[in-house]
């Protein structure tokens, strides 16, 4: 899954007298955990949903305190716009030792997302410059759009562009870096960019909304 501005996540946590009671432990843990995903799979996502979610990931928590469950805490709340809760679940996510060298990457990614969100714009590009050298981190191509959304914001739409560019270069199929290309060529009159991106988005997603409406704006598309 790719995460961009926005979020979605995961994370990884003797006596052999426990051993039975701890191997019960974490099955039921791993049943509340898919149960919260379940919750959030639903196309109707809403706050009750996300209540849900966010109780059956605490059940998991009670019993198996791993990374990933924290992260998908972290997510919960920041879809309940429990904003400093969230940021604190994803700390203690990430500063847990064992958390997957596979999946910190990903974490760092949706707590960088919360940051923009945030307005700590800053400290967010930080962590995705950080991402973009980080051997484990297996999808450069987000990090790159989640920098020209904030390059964007800011109204320097030359340096999107380039951001962008560079993640359609690294994804070819990366929808999402291909309709911002379109949207940052299209700001700075583009034209013919804007045009052959709106276009390769509706070749990969035919029924995408923005790209018929920039379509329309470029003059190349009549939906009525």
């Amino acid at each position: 899954m790719k995460h961009l501005y926005v979020i979605g996540l995961p994370i990884v946590i003797s006596m052999m007298v426990f051993g039975g009671c701890k191997k019960k432990n974490q099955q039921l843990a791993q049943s509340h955990y898919k149960l919260s995903m379940l919750e959030l799979s639903d196309d109707s996502s809403s706050d009750v949903r996300y209540k849900k979610a966010l109780d059956h990931i605490d059940k998991a928590l009670a019993q198996d305190d791993k990374p990933e469950y924290l992260a998908l805490k972290a997510t919960i709340l920041f879809k309940l716009n429990q904003i400093e809760e969230s940021l604190f679940c994803f700390k203690q996510s990430l500063n847990n030792d064992a958390i997957d060298p596979l999946l910190k990457p990903e974490v760092m990614n949706n707590y960088a997302c919360v940051l923009a969100h945030q307005g700590k714009t800053e400290e967010a590009v930080k962590i995705w410059q950080t991402l973009m050298h980080d051997k484990h981190y297996l999808t450069p191509e987000v990090a790159l759009v989640n920098q020209g959304k904030v390059s964007i914001e800011k109204g320097d739409c030359a340096a999107a562009r380039d951001l962008f560019s560079k993640a359609v270069t690294i994804e070819p199929s990366y929808l999402d870096a291909h309709y911002y290309l379109a949207l940052a060529a299209f700001q700075l009159q583009e034209t013919d960019l804007a045009k052959n991106e709106v276009k390769t988005v509706l070749f990969l997603e035919p029924r995408h909304t923005g790209a018929l409406r920039l379509g329309e704006k470029l003059g190349f598309i009549h939906t009525t």
